[in-house]
């Protein structure tokens, strides 16, 4: 298989004109696909799963081992986890929010519960810290 020659798929459309597969499905015109149609394109789908899945990995991987690539970037992004293995913390917020407050896992949910005055209160038991995410652009 010549990797270098591999372009977009493509699909006939009812003008019996070649049209590339990320342009001829889209929301608005799916659902005028016939339902055998959609069950035999569902199906396809489904068989390149685990190809598509060894293609991603690997594609993480080599922007890991610092390969660049033009449209697949791997960045950085703030990944703050509250510090929920300490008792002494969990006890002051026990007392001082209630049960409710044990139950809840992130920053920003418990903003959301209890409002901004809880922030000042698990700013120093806040891990800080970073985590690689792909994006493509």
């Amino acid at each position: 298989m010549d990797f270098q020659q591999m372009q977009m798929p493509a699909i006939v459309n009812e003008d019996g004109e070649l049209v590339p597969i990320n342009q001829a499905i889209n929301k608005q015109n799916i659902k005028d696909i016939p339902d055998e149609q959609l069950e035999d394109m569902a199906y396809t789908v489904k068989m390149f799963d685990t190809q598509i899945n060894i293609v991603k990995a690997e594609l993480k991987q080599r922007a890991k081992e610092g390969h660049s690539f033009s449209r697949y970037v791997l960045s950085d992004r703030a990944n703050n986890k509250l510090d929920t293995d300490n008792n002494v913390f969990k006890q002051e917020m026990q007392i001082k929010y209630g049960w409710g407050a044990l139950e809840v896992k992130s920053a920003a949910q418990l903003k959301r519960k209890y409002g901004e005055q809880v922030m000042a209160d698990i700013e120093n038991h806040t891990v800080h810290g970073t985590r690689k995410v792909a994006e493509w652009q």
